[in-house]
């Protein structure tokens, strides 16, 4: 990041004091600008605040972590099987997501009241009862949870993967069973996913097998035993007592006798197509429901689409258009389901995972991929009940209208990146390395322009000098861009390498951070190097800290020293450098003198104290402020940590372990954060797909 003294000019700036998560406008009624804020707060300051979190709440204001199972009750509540909070949450009628049961981020299979219960694997059947009691599949149990929110485990044991028929806990099911269903007598039915078959469970918690055989694989029709499923995970039942069953590529019907017969798809053909019957084609489905008219809904997950099946067996597209993936809400073709959500991994895409219904013959389904949950009405209109999307994108706008960050999309898996490290100018000027889309600066009215030109995406570092010039890394090159706009190289060019020398001469690999000091130096974190490297104005390059292809964690003089993959780095108004990498803070002097100021090299963990005895897990993004204290974003540990010029290190943003982000009073929670500036006494925070303010940080 850029040079901290030139933040300093900024004090006074209304954007560093009256910003709120709604962006209140700077200055009251009569144009005067109001006191700066004494509490130190946190808020959103550009960008968007959707993806996984687990915050309780209306609507968009309430968090879910890849959400799988939905059920309805009869007094109008829903429930949500959120996987990766390992939690149930419960959706009243006017929109209120509370935790049932369960602890957010606490796996395990432990029975109790609330949250003293445990989840481990909740993949996605949920189904309630006319009593009010809800059933849950989960890591080879099917678990009840009365209306008060009491858990037990009905059938099987936690841990004990079989498939024996039996009473209570002398049953076994497979690891992960993806359906439930409730008929009108009481009698729950599993989708036995591993054991590719269809069990029964009577009131009396009698455990029995209807359909299908256990380990054997296949698509054939038949009764009982005869059938094969090849891999069921969606059922429903009807009011006549026949189920549902979404298996492979096909929709399959079983009667309460155990006859199964296919309904609709083909077993084996992946497509979209709609049509009557076996002329109809799915992808993946994972969900099934039913309504009072004896329609059947489907999550059809590999088309990103809900599908409807008549009672004759006719398949048409309810909501969502095959192969586009998106959040939008809209009416039928024009909706949207389906995503990519993480940023710096890989991931594979999810769609729709599961559909329930209630008793006005809306459908909602757990949209995994966006963290939401959404509602179709019978006339196909589709909104978005409770959580928010994480958006992405080059978007130019005000605040919370803009977007940051871009996915390369690349069937079935996507690369998305957000924002990395940002400086500030002297007049307040945020600039952001957009890793989606570029070099995006941000006004302190919170404005976000479009990419600068010629900044190209998948850039990480930034800052600036005292002239106004912008610096960056560009795969092994160092650009340099004037306050008029004029784009040069000022060192290095594309053949990777760690050769010194001038300008084109000199070679960089995977460049990541860049600093500036006061006499116009830029000094570079060559990643791929595991050096720290110094640009004078000249553009002559020589590595100051490190040896090139020499990893480690030794503290010494210039070449002595040893890091490794370094990230992070600041300067202070001493001519001090400071560097992140390997779960620690360095120093290192005008002199070349590198020592660590906190943390242990290669030992990650989440510590405060003093020096070595504080932990970092994936610190990034520095910077100083003028008193000499640093922060430092804690990228895995989901916060931000101030270390003093002491070496004392205390977390003053966020909360270990969290991914969501929550405004508000300190310390509050931050999605991922990646770089930091300070700006006068305000700090600004990066996170996944915005930039987040805290006030009055000192």
């Amino acid at each position: 990041m850029g040079h901290a003294g030139f933040a300093s000019r900024f004090l006074g700036s209304c954007a560093a004091i009256a910003f709120t998560a709604a962006l209140v406008a700077c200055g009251g009624g009569n144009g005067s600008v109001p006191p700066p804020a004494q509490v130190p707060r946190l808020a959103l300051f550009a960008g968007s605040l959707g993806g996984p979190g687990v915050a309780d709440g209306a609507g968009v204001d309430a968090r879910f972590n890849s959400p799988t199972g939905v059920a309805a009750d009869r007094a109008g509540k829903l429930y949500v099987g959120d996987r990766n909070n390992y939690t149930v949450r419960r959706i009243d009628a006017a929109g209120l997501v509370t935790t049932f049961a369960g602890s957010p981020g606490l796996s395990g299979s432990a029975d109790g009241a609330g949250s003293a219960a445990r989840f481990m694997q909740l993949w996605g059947g949920l189904a309630a009862d006319s009593d009010g009691n809800v059933y849950v599949a989960d890591n080879n149990t099917i678990r009840r949870i009365t209306p008060a929110g009491a858990v037990s485990t009905w059938a099987g044991a936690p841990g004990v993967g079989g498939s024996a028929d039996g009473s209570g806990a002398d049953a076994r099911f497979g690891k992960a069973p993806r359906g439930l269903a409730i008929d009108r007598a009481g009698n729950v039915y599993v989708a036995d996913t591993d054991n590719r078959t269809i069990r029964k469970i009577t009131p009396a918690g009698l455990v029995s097998t209807l359909a299908g055989l256990a380990g054997v694989s296949g698509g054939v029709d038949g009764v009982g035993s005869k059938a094969r499923f090849a891999d069921p995970r969606g059922i429903a039942a009807d009011g006549l007592g026949d189920l549902y069953v979404a298996d492979g590529h096909r929709i399959r019907k079983v009667t309460s006798a155990g006859l199964v017969s296919t309904l609709a798809g083909a077993e084996g053909e992946a497509g979209s197509a709609d049509g009557a019957g076996a002329a109809a084609r799915f992808n993946g489905p994972s969900g099934v429901a039913t309504d009072s008219g004896g329609n059947i809904y489907v999550a059809d997950t590999g088309n990103y689409t809900i599908r409807r099946i008549t009672p004759d067996g006719v398949v048409s597209t309810l909501a969502g258009a095959a192969g586009s993936r998106g959040s939008a809400d809209g009416v039928g073709p024009a909706a949207r389901f389906g995503g990519c959500p993480f940023a710096d991994v890989i991931p594979i895409c999810e769609g729709p995972l599961s559909v329930a219904t209630d008793a006005a013959d809306n459908v909602y389904v757990t949209d995994s991929g966006n963290h939401t949950l959404r509602r179709i009405t019978p006339a196909a209109a589709v909104s978005t009940v409770a959580g928010a999307a994480l958006e992405w994108g080059g978007d130019a706008g005000v605040g919370s209208n803009a977007r940051f960050g871009g996915c390369v999309w690349m069937v079935p898996i996507s690369y998305c990146l957000g924002p990395a490290h940002i400086a500030a100018d002297g007049d307040g000027n945020l600039y952001v390395a957009d890793q989606g889309s570029g070099i995006r600066k941000i006004s302190p009215l919170a404005d976000v322009s479009s990419a600068v030109s010629g900044s190209g995406g998948e850039v990480s570092g930034i800052a600036i000098d005292s002239a106004g010039n912008l610096y960056w890394p560009r795969h092994s090159t160092i650009v340099k861009m004037t306050p008029a706009g004029v784009v040069t190289t000022l060192a290095g060019n594309w053949q990777v390498g760690s050769a010194d020398g001038s300008g084109a001469d000199a070679r960089f690999s995977f460049p990541n951070d860049l600093a500036t000091d006061s006499g116009g130096n830029v000094y570079v974190s060559d990643s791929g190097n595991h050096t720290i490297r110094k640009i004078t104005p000249g553009g002559m390059v020589t590595t100051i800290a490190g040896a090139a292809g020499q990893i480690g964690t030794a503290d010494g003089i210039g070449a002595q020293a040893r890091f490794s993959s370094p990230q992070g780095i600041a300067t202070d108004h001493d001519g001090n450098l400071y560097v992140t990498g390997n779960h620690t803070v360095r120093k290192i002097t005008p002199d070349g003198v590198v020592t660590t100021l906190a943390g242990t090299g290669g030992m990650a963990g989440f510590v405060d104290g003093m020096g070595a005895e504080a932990r970092f897990d994936g610190p990034r993004g520095i910077a100083a402020d003028r008193d000499g204290n640093l922060y430092v974003a804690d990228s895995n540990n989901y916060a931000v940590r101030r270390i003093t010029p002491s070496g004392a290190v205390r977390t003053i943003v966020g909360t270990a372990g969290t991914t969501d982000f929550m405004p508000g009073a300190l310390p509050g929670r931050l999605k991922k954060p990646y770089g930091v500036v300070v700006v006068g006494t305000s700090l600004f925070i990066t996170m996944d797909n915005g930039v987040a303010l805290v006030t009055t940080v000192r």
